[in-house]
């Protein structure tokens, strides 16, 4: 399978073989690398839900680079809560909708590289990886292997901005309503100076200011996001 001037992800899963975790206790990479794999069947391939708390998939698959000088160097970009990937040696690369970024920071990787595995294998070499996916429950989507090329990857970055440019606009409108309903529930305390506006003002507010912390960056967002959940739950059930 050729990824030379790729402008889009390719599919890989027929050439995945495939293995899930039935047992209560996780196994090892030690342990996995020594069950039996079988081929990944389009009927594996659907979106699982389980009522097991956790739902343990692993992918194997060989990547051979030809090329006498040149390195192969690919991204393979899916959803689940967790995934990782693993040469036989060693973990390369964690990534996930629910994998935090090391030391809590938010800028220590780009946009880009934020939820996609490395691939890098250099000239006249084979490598062998193993694909971890980690759900609770259900599955995010299907679940599906894409390696793609950084030209492919940024043309996909691109189209999925610009198709959630409707979301942003919907997302900036309802924080518009939070500011203006907590301006409202302030004129009716000054009106009736009833104590049940107060927790009004201070739920909307705090949406309010959750919602702008989308465009903060850097330490204010990262001291904010803390105490604010708590206080959030606290006006929840008030």
């Amino acid at each position: 399978m050729s990824m030379a001037n790729q402008q889009t992800a390719k599919d890989i899963a027929d050439n995945c073989l495939f293995f899930e975790e039935t047992l209560d206790k996780a196994l090892s990479f030690d342990e996995v690398k020594t069950q039996a794999f079988i081929p990944y069947e389009k009927k594996l391939r659907n979106q699982k839900f389980s009522n097991s708390p956790l739902i343990v998939q692993w992918l194997k698959f060989t990547v051979q680079n030809i090329s006498p000088k040149d390195t192969i160097d690919l991204n393979i970009s899916t959803v689940h809560y967790i995934t990782k990937l693993y040469t036989d040696k060693k973990l390369i690369g964690v990534s996930g909708a629910y994998e935090v970024n090391p030391n809590d920071q938010y800028d220590l990787t780009s946009e880009f590289d934020r939820g996609r595995l490395p691939i890098i294998i250099p000239p006249n070499s084979t490598s062998t990886y193993w694909f971890r996916s980690e759900d609770r429950q259900n599955q995010l989507i299907p679940p599906h292997i894409l390696p793609e090329t950084k030209v492919s990857g940024m043309i996909e970055n691109l189209k999925s901005g610009f198709a959630a440019r409707y979301l942003f606009l919907i997302l900036a409108g309802m924080t518009g309503c939070f500011f203006f309903i907590g301006i409202y529930a302030a004129y009716n305390y000054y009106l009736y100076q009833h104590v049940s506006f107060i927790w009004y003002i201070c739920y909307t507010m705090l949406l309010f200011f959750r919602a702008c912390t989308g465009w903060i960056s850097g330490w204010a967002c990262i001291c904010f996001r803390h105490w604010y959940m708590i206080l959030f739950f606290l006006f929840s059930f008030i």
